[in-house]
């Protein structure tokens, strides 16, 4: 057959024909495979994936993302365009403008839509073609279509025909947009610097033109290749300091044009990078820029060179240009108009000020007056009491909403009503004149004058408006602003912080930022089953519609407590103690209202309807509901269970029921601190510590275990609260069936999220938002924990003491809800046992009320001590303890309680919550326009009182008065900026400031000071209501004896005892330092101590501030010293530790001779013979040579009173016979029987003396001059030569350079490495001290004499300089008598030493020079076997440092890991 064909090949069909037959029965392999084009390398299949596009969304202040790129060339077709395109959509770039295209100008180019391979529209491309002349240039700009509509392109900028090609742009403007946006692209492409400068400069002229004709609302973004190198040494406000170059000539023409169109060369200001590379990749430069706005400057996202596009769009192997990526945050657009407000929104600026002004408050008083005249008439009417009060709380209501309400357009609640109707006449003129102004263009030739002179009257109405209106506001606000300060005063003044604390944040406002305080509300809404099934199973609540409860007895059958003018006052006065600006129920009136409605002749009409009230036992409607405000708890669950409902209760029903439980003698629990009169918790925090540590040092296992109730308030049996009420009656009968009348018809209307509200009447519990419900609590759970504690008490009890001639238990803590019972045995089953038996008797005891317990969140903080503490510790930590769950520590009241007397945790806790309310307020504090007093308010007010909150019933050591006191000076420094840190690198002069000077700007007392004031304030309050009857558990606690000690804290002559707390040895302190003749706990001291005023506690606060006033210290700018609230002359300083727990001791001085020599009397430097006699001249040289060390000696006319003996002039007279009489030399003991007694009052002071110690003798020649014997420093080991006459080793000569190198090396490690310097900051003892400092006058003296004797070539011979340091500083030391006491370790460690150089055993290191501020500091870091002894030098040095001004380093802050490490270690 192929025979046959081929004869016919010469026919075109017969060739057809074949070519058909072949096809129809041959497939090659490629043809039989459908898969093939989505077969790669590795034979899979790879089907494609469409790629997520990303959802370009602006919102309400959006992005913008651009891109520059110098393309080189795009070739003929669209392929490469549409290939850079998809990668600029998938990368989500708004804006993009490339450069380079070399595309000739032609019209299907100009402007089109660009698409993507599958035909999907994605920007719209506008271009300008290359000019004939110039084959390398033109551009183009690409706007996303999601983002860009191409009609709002409203303006095309096209270039002179020179630069056609380099230079275009476009302004897009959409007004009628939700967020309007206002936007202009300029694209260039500037000659290179290769080519002529005129070009160049012409280049840049026809730029800057463009710029310049811009508009100022118009947001110009301007990129493109300017062939520019711009760095720093430019000096252009445009250009930052990130990947600084050397500026060309094309960087300085760009930087001139930036500054003068206010643009900013963004990716200089972020370190992105180089976007050009030579051929080779040697060199690479910074020439593609993209220009911002300076406004935008702060709102740079993202800046960067986005390689990977680079590599993916050049054309060949060889790297050129890449492009610059750019996110920038747009500002926000003018928001959407809000909804108006409904007309329950009060104006808090003219409530506050209708309750101080008068003259504010007569227009509605008078309103008010005139209404209940018209009630009264209608009072004998057909309609009940409840219909009647509410028809006058209506009346009122609406009285009071005309008078004070805002404006439903009303936004800010700080101006006035009255300034708001200016603001409205303001904006009614404002509406007029513009349409005036348009009736103006409008009109004719003929009608233009007499709308012109509208026009012109209309104008001088609104400028006038405009300032009235501005003077309108400013005084709104200042008065707001005074008002708020003079309410932070008196809060602070009343110790109420959590008064304090709100007013600070109304005066921040909206630069207040909360930090996570509490979780937002669940995202998913809570149904209305779900909340009236919760109130059915907590609360015992039904559904309801109206108001609940009985029908009282219409016949009046009681008493009437509040009646007439003086019941009026009584409500007045409570109404007026009230706090203010709080949330008010809808439909009530604010309690400032009621404060002014019930004084004079408004109140007595109002009392008719509260005696009928009264008289029928019955309250009004309005005072038994509450409307529901639900409160996510931290952490808690999306649920009903997860919220706390705080009830707005009518305000005049809380301030009548305030008044009734003041008028009445409701006294509480002596164990309950919780809403009673004078308790506080830190009472509770007081009690429950002391008992512990004086178990604790009894050898007793304790186990303090924390009661938590399951949702008390809302959980409690009304059955009981009545039985209660009909018990225990404080009451009169008339308030007793007001408060059973008010439990019986409890309601809650809750506000649903979905919508509507839920009415529900609560059948158990009580309602929490004023304080009834609380007090009602509180005397049932009082009621069951008295008897529940009686009961459990053994006969044999440990916690039990006598105090003032009774017998009381401090086992039981309570505040509110919060329980806390100490358990005390000789063995840890003991206390296991009485924790499992009275857990188990407190829950049958709360079961008929309806109380439970909640285990889960109940504690046990137990503490082991005596014989097998350890492995009884070890059982019961290791799951043997069946009592409440084990904690390492148990936080109660804000407390932390641990096994150990320590309160380093709280200190812990309390810097951290300083520190977090100072960045809550950090905003407020750091603007400007604040001014400084208001800032100082605000951090005493806050951020000192979370530093010290309840501190000052906590013993705390020195290291912890430090802590604190480095904190807050941390803050105080960020409080005033770059003028509380010193020499900063613009100013000229160095100087310092120090803690002391800030202190003494904001009116600060010392953390010692301030914590000692509050606690003898707090020890005058105690007083005071003991005195008036009342129980203190917290005084019984510290002065009490434990019923099976023989021993109590305070013996029959006042003095302390082996068993007396710490806490009582830091009361007797601190009240020496307030009372001259304070002789101990003498029986009368009580009544001693409340003799002292308050403002004589409140002085030694004054005389802190004061005593660093003597120091010239450079003022802060903007700021004045600021004394203390009572500035008082300078009080006797406290410069003993309370820190220190020793006791205060006291030293005898058997021979005054020993005394005599022992200083250095004489004003000549001599001492005096001990068989010589002192004359009176001797006596007087003795007095003036140490006048200056006040509690050595007093001067005092013709007598000499020497304070350590307390003699009169008979007994120095007595003295100098022994002396001259030449008895023995005998050395001063630390305790001996009583010749003569000398009290040691200030053991921190140090009266440093220039002159040398006995002990120290070798010291002279230090400080003096070199005829002493001063051992000299060792010889350096004189190099031997080598007898043999053989060359040295190679290998030796090696090391030698090898090792000098190292030590080269480790010299420059040591000056550079970070944690090395830590850790020299970390171990050293640093101290600044004034250079009139007696200790630094003698520094300086034996470092002079020491640098004097620096011998031309050999070793110094006084040895290294730390020789002479530390023994100046140890000599200075031991001169104090006062201090041998603390130093004895210390003094047998340096009496051992006969020469200089036996200091190396002590010290390690030791560095004194001077400052440039005019300070010596002061270095020391003894011997690892010395820290035991130099650690109470140390503490005493740092003592009489800060005392005369100076101030402690304590080390770099924070600590590196490796300190971290160290430390950790060490403890």
């Amino acid at each position: 057959m192929y025979g046959c064909l081929l004869r016919f090949c010469h026919n075109q069909e017969a060739i057809a024909t074949v070519r058909e037959l072949f096809a129809n029965k041959r497939k090659w392999w490629y043809q039989q495979d459908p898969l093939l084009q989505f077969r790669r390398n590795d034979h899979q299949v790879h089907l494609p994936t469409v790629p997520k596009q990303r959802v370009l969304s602006y919102g309400r202040a959006g992005t913008l993302r651009l891109l520059t790129y110098n393309c080189r060339s795009l070739g003929i077709s669209n392929a490469r365009l549409v290939e850079i395109a998809e990668d600029l959509h998938t990368r989500g770039i708004h804006a993009a403008a490339i450069q380079g295209t070399c595309w000739k100008h032609t019209s299907h180019r100009s402007e089109w839509k660009l698409h993507t391979r599958n035909g999907k529209p994605i920007y719209h491309c506008i271009s300008w073609g290359k000019g004939a002349q110039d084959p390398h240039a033109g551009t183009l700009l690409l706007l996303h279509v999601d983002r860009f509509v191409a009609s709002h392109i409203v303006e095309r900028f096209d270039p002179a025909k020179r630069w056609a090609g380099r230079i275009g742009g476009i302004r897009y403007i959409d007004r009628a947009n939700k967020h309007p946006a206002d936007h202009t692209f300029i694209t260039a492409y500037a000659p290179q610097e290769s080519a002529s400068e005129i070009d160049r400069q012409l280049f840049f002229t026809e730029l800057q033109l463009l710029l310049h004709g811009l508009p100022r609302r118009t947001n110009t973004w301007l990129m493109g290749d300017f062939n520019a190198h711009v760095g720093p040494d430019s000096h252009f406000r445009s250009v930052g300091p990130c990947n600084a170059e050397v500026t060309n000539d094309n960087g300085i023409m760009l930087g001139h044009l930036c500054d003068s169109a206010g643009l900013s060369l963004a990716n200089t200001f972020h370190p992105a990078g180089s976007t050009w590379w030579s051929a080779n990749r040697e060199s690479s430069h910074r020439i593609d820029y993209v220009a911002i706005q300076h406004s935008f400057r702060r709102r740079l996202k993202l800046c960067h060179v986005n390689k990977l596009l680079g590599r993916r769009w050049q054309t060949s192997t060889t790297p050129d240009h890449y492009p610059v990526e750019v996110l920038v945050g747009l500002k926000a657009g003018w928001p959407p108009r809000r909804p108006q407000r409904t007309p329950q929104q009060w104006n808090r600026q003219a409530l506050l000020s209708a309750c101080t002004d008068p003259v504010l408050a007569a227009p509605f008083l008078r309103d008010v007056a005139d209404s209940l005249t018209q009630h009264h008439d209608e009072f004998t009417s057909s309609k009940s009491l409840q219909e009647q009060w509410t028809s006058v709380n209506d009346t009122l209501h609406g009285i009071a909403m005309k008078h004070f309400s805002k404006h439903p357009e009303q936004r800010n609640s700080k101006i006035q009503p009255q300034t708001f109707a200016i603001l409205q006449q303001r904006r009614d003129a404002t509406q007029t004149f513009m349409h005036a102004r348009q009736c103006l263009t409008l009109a004719g030739c003929n009608q233009r004058v007499p709308h012109l002179l509208r026009v012109i009257v209309l104008g001088w109405r609104v400028v006038k408006l405009m300032a009235q209106a501005r003077q309108a506001v400013k005084d709104d606000l200042r008065a707001w602003e005074r008002q708020l300060e003079c309410n932070l005063l008196e809060a602070m003044r009343a110790n109420n912080h959590r008064e304090a604390w709100s007013v600070s944040r109304q005066l921040a406002g909206r630069n207040f930022r909360k930090h996570g305080e509490r979780q937002p509300p669940p995202a998913k809404s809570i149904s209305k089953a779900s909340w009236l099934q919760h109130f059915r199973q907590v609360q015992n609540a039904v559904e309801c519609v109206g108001s609940a409860g009985f029908v009282p007895d219409p016949s009046p059958d009681y008493r009437i407590f509040f009646e007439g003018e003086e019941g009026c006052n009584c409500i007045a006065a409570a109404a007026r103690r009230m706090p203010r600006d709080r949330a008010t129920p809808r439909g009530s009136l604010p309690i400032e209202l009621w404060s002014l409605i019930m004084q004079g002749q408004t109140g007595l009409m109002i009392m008719p309807y509260l005696e009928l009230f009264q008289a029928m036992g019955i309250n009004p409607s309005l005072w038994c509901e509450g409307h529901g405000c639900p409160i996510p708890k931290p952490g808690g669950d999306p649920t009903p269970n997860g919220m706390r409902v705080i009830n707005l209760l009518d305000p005049l029903g809380k301030a009548f029921y305030k008044a009734a439980f003041q008028s009445h003698a409701d006294t509480s629990a002596c164990h309950q601190y919780g809403y009673s009169a004078k308790c506080s918790r830190r009472d509770a925090i007081l009690q429950v510590t002391t008992l512990l540590q004086r178990l604790r040092m009894a050898r007793m296992c304790t186990a303090a275990n924390l009661y938590d109730l399951t949702k008390a308030f809302d959980m409690l049996s009304s059955q009981s609260v009545l039985q209660d009420l009909q018990q225990h009656q404080p009451f009169c009968p008339t308030i007793v069936a007001m408060l059973e009348d008010m439990q019986q018809r409890l309601l809650i209307h809750l506000p649903l999220s979905s919508g509507g509200s839920l009415h529900v009447h609560v059948r158990d519990g009580v309602l929490q938002g004023g304080g009834t419900g609380p007090r009602l609590f509180r005397r049932v759970y009082d009621t069951v924990v008295g008897d529940w504690q009686q009961r459990t008490t053994p006969e044999a009890c440990l916690t039990r003491v006598s105090y003032e001639d009774s017998v009381l238990d401090l086992s039981t803590s309570a505040y509110a809800d919060d329980l806390l019972r100490v358990e005390a045995a000789d063995t840890a089953d003991g206390i296991e046992a009485a924790t499992v038996e009275h857990t188990r008797d407190l829950q049958n005891d709360l079961q008929p009320h309806r109380l439970q317990l909640n285990l889960r969140k109940c504690e046990s903080l137990v503490s082991i001590r005596g014989r097998g503490s350890y492995v009884a510790a070890r059982s019961l930590f290791s799951g043997a303890w069946k009592g409440l769950p084990l904690k390492p520590s148990v936080k109660y009241l804000g407390t932390h309680l641990q096994p150990f007397d320590s309160a380093k945790l709280d200190v812990t806790m309390r810097i951290a919550a300083a520190r977090s309310a100072f960045a809550m307020f950090s905003k407020f504090l750091r603007r400007a326009s604040v001014p400084l007093r208001r800032k100082i308010l605000v951090f005493n007010a806050v951020v000192n009182e979370a530093l010290l909150s309840v501190l000052e019933v906590r013993v705390l050591t020195g290291s912890d008065y430090q802590r604190l006191e480095a904190a807050r000076g941390l803050l105080l420094r960020r409080l005033f900026g770059r003028h509380g840190y010193g020499k900063v690198a613009d100013d000229q002069a160095p100087h310092s400031v120090p803690l002391s000077l800030l202190r003494q700007v904001c009116g600060l007392a010392e953390v010692e000071v301030e914590l000692r004031v509050r606690r003898l304030l707090w020890l005058r309050s105690s007083l005071l209501a003991e005195q008036a009857g009342d129980t203190r558990l917290e005084l019984a606690s510290l002065f009490g004896r434990l019923e099976w000690q023989l021993t109590s804290p305070v013996d029959a002559e006042g003095g302390l005892t082996s068993v007396a707390p710490t806490f009582l040895h830091v009361l007797d302190r601190d009240i020496r330092q307030v009372m001259a003749q304070w002789d101990g706990f003498r029986p009368g001291w009580k009544h001693a101590f409340l003799a002292v005023g308050v403002s004589t506690i409140r002085s030694l606060r004054g005389a802190s501030i004061q005593r660093h006033q003597q120091h010239d210290f450079p003022m802060i700018p903007g700021s004045r010293a600021q004394d203390g609230s009572n500035p008082m002359p300078d009080h006797a300083q406290d410069l003993t530790k309370p820190g220190d727990n020793a006791v205060m001791q006291t030293q005898f001085v058997d021979n005054p001779a020993e005394f005599v020599r022992s200083m250095r009397v004489l004003s000549d430097g001599t001492i005096p013979d001990i068989d010589a006699g002192l004359t009176s001249e001797h006596w007087t040289q003795l007095v003036r040579t140490v006048g200056g060390s006040s509690h050595l000696f007093q001067p005092a006319e013709d007598t000499f009173c020497i304070s350590l003996v307390r003699k009169a002039w008979s007994t120095m007279v007595t003295l100098v016979q022994l002396l001259v009489s030449g008895s023995a030399h005998v050395r001063l003991p630390s305790a001996l029987p009583q010749p003569v007694r000398a009290d040691i009052r200030s053991v921190g002071h140090l009266s440093f003396s220039i002159l040398p110690m006995a002990s120290l003798g070798f010291m002279a020649a230090v400080q003096g001059g070199s005829n002493s014997p001063v051992a000299t420093a060792p010889q350096k080991r004189q190099r031997q030569s080598d007898q043999a006459g053989k060359t040295r080793d190679p290998l030796d000569v090696q090391v030698q350079q090898l090792s000098k190198q190292l030590r080269t090396v480790m010299k420059i490690v040591n000056q550079h490495d970070k944690e090395l310097r830590d850790l020299e900051a970390w171990s050293c003892h640093t101290f600044l001290l004034p250079k009139e400092h007696g200790l630094a006058k003698e520094l300086l003296q034996a470092m002079t004499s020491w640098k004097a004797r620096i011998p031309d070539k050999g070793a110094h011979p006084l040895g290294p300089p730390r020789w002479t340091v530390a023994g100046t500083v140890a000599q200075a030391l031991l001169q104090d008598e006062s201090n041998l006491g603390k130093l004895e370790e210390f003094k047998a460690l340096h009496e051992s030493m006969t020469t200089l150089q036996d200091m190396e055993q002590s010290i390690q290191l030791a560095v004194a020079r001077e400052t440039r501020d005019g300070k010596v500091l002061l270095k020391l870091r003894p011997q690892v076997r010395t820290q035991a002894e130099w650690a109470p030098a140390l503490e005493i040095l740092g003592s009489a440092v800060t005392s005369n001004g100076g101030e402690i380093k304590s080390g770099p802050a924070p600590p590196s890991a490796l300190i971290r490490q160290i430390a950790d270690k060490k403890e």
